[in-house]
């Protein structure tokens, strides 16, 4: 049997994505999961992750399961993602960079109402290392270092369908099935004492993992009210579940020697099983379209990041709100045999009150963005490269807290092989 290259190309990836442990530099990761990963992909993240109330044809959209009913070409997805940041405190500056590929995913039609997709990213990310120098009255200076690392991924099959399709509007609901699994570890050291060499060091390290599954489900509608004016709605809702969680612990002290570390005692190893309870989360979204040349799009997305719980435990955080509008221009979408006219040009602005409570202050974060989608052979198919760039802020200075300036970097391919079209449509002949 042959087996096309494109396909072992995606699985590759696949693994790439899932098994990647530390694709973040902050010590926000701290709380929590961890960071919280956007589905966005790089033509959405141009756009500020607008695209709860946008389908298309030809680019997978993972952000609303309802969308999936407007796929008419097999399409592929994958997103590479430079990050770099500039981490600063009071006293202290720190600048960092990761790259690490991000979403991945297929979307193939299923005849005229419907659409399914299959993809694998990140939902959280973890990468912090943390020191604090301490003092006391008979062992002097140490320090207490908190350092990790990993993050949870998700799976997601969704499928979108049109109750209502006809030349004036159109109405889908959609689902996905998602799985939940991955792990963080971290570890908790007491060490470096400086004016006590004799001091045995400690470290407690944790390794919480997850692996479960859960659902959501969306709505999406629009209205086509003249030939260059129409309108979009869209909707998602993920209820609060718990999924299951094992948390394995293990405490020993040991000696540094030459930068390594030699084990003296363990004092103990203990495995709990247990549930995390997840966010009830909630997205709504509305388009504007004006003809084939103009979209603008507004996100509301809302995290109940409170209700998180880890094996009992309460996490102290806040809900997350985040407000976001997005442009896409493309001069002349038909200007086949014109380059320039024929790309889409995009922009994006994004304000969030985050989870994140640190020393009794919330944390904010802000961004802008812009960014490109190339068409690739424009003739034959609907395939683009689409690059895009983010500035933003999260946190302050003021009151012991950190400040974060990021830029980020994307790229994206949407993927339309001609020869794959039909893939899943019946063969006439035996």
């Amino acid at each position: 049997m042959k087996v096309s290259k494109p396909l072992v190309f995606f699985f590759c990836l696949m693994g790439s994505v899932a098994f990647a442990q530390t694709t973040t530099d902050s010590p926000y990761s701290f709380y929590g999961l961890g960071d919280i990963n956007t589905r966005a992909f790089a033509s959405q993240r141009s756009m500020a992750s607008t695209g709860t109330a946008f389908t298309s044809e030809a680019r997978v959209n993972i952000l609303n399961p309802a969308t999936h009913a407007g796929i008419q070409y097999t399409t592929f997805g994958v997103d590479y993602n430079l990050d770099t940041r500039s981490i600063q405190s009071a006293t202290v500056t720190q600048k960092t960079n990761r790259g690490y590929f991000n979403n991945l995913a297929v979307a193939f039609p299923l005849g005229r109402r419907g659409g399914m997709s299959a993809s694998l990213r990140q939902y959280t990310k973890v990468g912090y290392n943390i020191q604090a120098n301490q003092t006391d009255p008979i062992l002097g200076d140490y320090q207490f270092v908190y350092d990790g690392q990993g993050g949870i991924n998700e799976f997601l099959f969704g499928a979108g369908y049109s109750i209502l399709k006809d030349s004036v509007r159109t109405l889908n609901f959609g689902a996905n099935f998602i799985y939940y699994f991955g792990f963080v570890k971290t570890n908790r050291r007491t060490t470096n004492f400086l004016d006590s060499p004799d001091a045995l060091s400690s470290n407690i390290v944790n390794r919480s993992s997850v692996n479960d599954v859960a659902f959501d489900v969306g709505l999406y509608y629009d209205h086509q009210f003249t030939k260059d004016f129409k309108m979009s709605f869209g909707a998602t809702y993920a209820p609060s579940l718990e999924i299951n969680a094992k948390v394995n612990s293990e405490s020993y002290s040991y000696r540094l020697s030459g930068g390594q570390e030699y084990v003296k005692d363990t004092v103990v190893f203990t495995e709990i099983k247990g549930k995390v309870k997840m966010p009830t989360t909630m997205n709504f979204g509305v388009g504007i379209y004006l003809g084939k040349s103009w979209t603008l799009l507004a996100d509301y997305k809302y995290q109940d990041w409170s209700e998180l719980t880890i094996l009992g435990n309460n996490t102290d955080l806040n809900s997350r709100r985040e407000f976001s509008i997005g442009i896409e221009s493309t001069p002349n979408p038909d200007a086949l045999a014109k380059f320039l006219q024929s790309i889409r040009y995009r922009a994006g602005y994004k304000f969030a009150n985050t989870r994140l409570v640190v020393n009794s202050n919330n944390v904010s974060e802000y961004a802008v963005s812009a960014g490109l989608g190339i068409p690739v052979l424009k003739t034959k198919t609907k395939s683009s490269i689409n690059i895009g760039i983010e500035f933003g802020q999260r946190g302050s200075k003021e009151n012991g807290l950190i400040k974060e300036n990021f830029t980020n970097f994307y790229l994206g391919i949407s993927f339309n092989p001609h020869k794959f079209d039909t893939w899943f449509k019946p063969s006439k002949y035996n």
